[in-house]
């Protein structure tokens, strides 16, 4: 049985049965203290090739195939045993639904998995016309897990909607509301002078007003009126034939 060792010089050899004869293979740097490897009897055939060298390899380095035949230590991915740190670059989840899971900290939550993060344009629209032309139609979100922020400017005229007394209502929402709020959820809203906040009672009034998203996707307006009945305190269709409208609200969606 032929023995392969590394020497302490760094040398290494293969040893013959009588552990006299050897053949240099190659000198690495020295390492201080024999090492053995040990091969069975009968012939190690040695294929043709290219033995892989790590190169570019620094301490703590990641180290990475590169090529064929081709082992890189990359400088911008270090882990030191306690933390993974990337340099530069991003961390890209190939698999939707992935992400960072918390779970290793304590709570009593039913998701501790950071599963996504979107920015984005949404356009929005005046809802339930048969015909509208818009001088601005702004619309911009954030969605942070199942959290969604929008922010819109919409400026309308020369409409004609299709049930004038329904509530004046926007659509196009870059995800759907889940129904876990009464009435919506709602947010600010400003308005430009040529809004009419007079609601579904007829009722003008000079109160606050707020956008609300509602499951069905879209935006209502709902303002002050003479009862506590929120259906009724929406924004009509035919008192807004034209107007300026600019709101920001959060709300949840599904996923």
């Amino acid at each position: 049985m032929a023995e392969l060792r590394v020497k302490s010089t760094g040398t290494l050899k293969l040893f013959e049965n009588d552990n006299t004869s050897s053949v240099t293979i190659a000198s690495p740097a020295s390492l201080g203290a024999d090492r053995t490897v040990t091969l069975p009897d009968g012939d190690v055939t040695l294929s043709t090739g290219t033995m892989p060298v790590l190169t570019g390899s620094t301490n703590n380095t990641v180290t990475t195939v590169t090529a064929a035949n081709a082992i890189s230590g990359e400088t911008n991915l270090t882990f030191d045993g306690t933390d993974l740190t990337l340099g530069t670059g991003n961390v890209v989840m190939g698999t939707s639904g992935k992400g960072i899971d918390f779970s290793a900290t304590a709570g009593s939550g039913t998701s501790e998995l950071f599963d996504d993060y979107e920015e984005g344009n949404w356009t929005p629209a005046v809802d339930g016309t048969t015909s509208v032309s818009y001088s601005n139609a702004t619309g911009r979100y954030t969605k942070t897990g199942n959290l969604v922020f929008i922010e819109c400017l919409l400026q309308w005229h020369t409409t004609t909607y299709t049930t004038d007394a329904d509530p004046f209502t926007v659509s196009g929402l870059p995800f759907t509301p889940i129904g876990i709020h009464y009435c919506g959820v709602p947010g600010s809203v400003v308005t430009g002078a040529s809004f009419n906040w007079n609601n579904t009672e007829s009722t003008s009034t000079t109160a606050s007003i707020a956008a609300a998203a509602t499951s069905s996707s879209t935006v209502v307006f709902t303002v002050g009126a003479s009862t506590q009945n929120f259906t009724n305190s929406r924004v009509k269709n035919d008192n807004n034939p034209a107007g300026i409208v600019s709101f920001a609200l959060s709300y949840r969606t599904a996923a």
